[in-house]
C-alpha cells in the first residue's frame, strides 16, 4: 500500500476518458483503493469495450494514493484488454505506484491453486494412513527429543 493519502488529496476518485483515433486515453485523479474498485473497474471495462479500440494508455500522473488492490484490479484489466487484442499501458506512475506493481507477479494470478489429489480410498484405507502417519511423526518426535 502506498502512504497515507495527504491532505491535497482527493479523497474519491476520477477517471476521464479521451477519445483519439484508434486510441483510449484514460486519466486517473484521486484515490484508488479497495472501497472503490469495483466502481473505477467498471468505468473503465465499460470505456475499454468499444470495438473500435485498438489500444489504451492509462495516466497515473494525478493518483495520490493506490493501494495493492487497485493494482491489482489496473493488472486484471490490463489482462483482459490483451486478451481483446487491445494494447494497454499504464504511465506516468509514482515511484511507490511502481514498487506496488513490481511485485505483482501476473503469472501467480493465473496458476491454479494447489490442491492435492482426490482420493478414492475408503474410509477404513484413509483412517489407517492417517494412523501410520501419526505413529511416524510420534516416532520423530521421540527421537528428536
Amino acid at each position: 500500500m502506498t502512504t497515507p493519502p495527504n491532505q491535497d488529496c482527493q479523497a474519491d476518485y476520477q477517471v476521464s476518458f479521451k477519445k483519439g483515433k484508434p486510441d483510449l486515453l484514460v486519466g486517473l485523479k484521486g484515490e484508488f483503493s479497495l472501497k472503490n474498485l469495483s466502481a473505477f473497474a467498471r468505468d473503465i471495462r465499460q470505456a475499454i469495450s468499444d470495438p473500435s479500440i485498438q489500444g489504451v494508455t492509462v495516466d497515473f500522473s494525478q493518483v495520490c494514493y493506490l493501494d495493492s488492490a487497485a493494482a491489482l484490479a489496473f493488472v486484471q484489466l490490463e489482462k483482459e484488454a490483451a486478451e481483446r487484442k487491445i494494447t494497454c499501458s499504464l504511465v506516468n506512475l509514482s515511484a511507490e505506484a511502481k514498487g506496488i506493481f513490481s511485485v505483482i507477479h501476473p503469472d501467480a494470478l493465473t496458476l491454479r491453486p494447489f490442491k492435492s489429489e482426490y482420493s478414492r480410498e475408503g474410509l477404513v484405507s484413509q483412517i489407517g494412513q492417517a494412523s501410520l502417519s501419526i505413529g511416524r511423526d510420534f516416532v520423530n518426535f521421540i527421537t528428536f527429543i
